[in-house]
């Protein structure tokens, strides 16, 4: 019996990353300046992993490189 090939589509991932970058930056002028520096490396961290999808998603569907079960 042939095994079933999981596909992952990274699109909602990164929608989901950038709506969380926009949610931080609005809390960013309302909170103090430590946790505004905080969130300032959260929001850099988050544009790093969505150039990192993006670069990865352009219009196709990833198959990881393990087997569902």
């Amino acid at each position: 019996m042939a095994k079933k090939k999981l596909q992952v589509n990274l699109k909602p991932i990164a929608r989901e990353i950038e709506k969380t970058i926009k949610t931080l930056t609005g809390f960013k002028s309302k909170v103090s300046a430590a946790d505004g520096q905080k969130i300032t490396l959260k929001i850099k961290n988050l544009k790093g992993a969505l150039a990192d999808v993006k670069a990865t998603c352009t219009d196709k569907k990833m198959t990881p490189g393990f087997s569902p079960k």
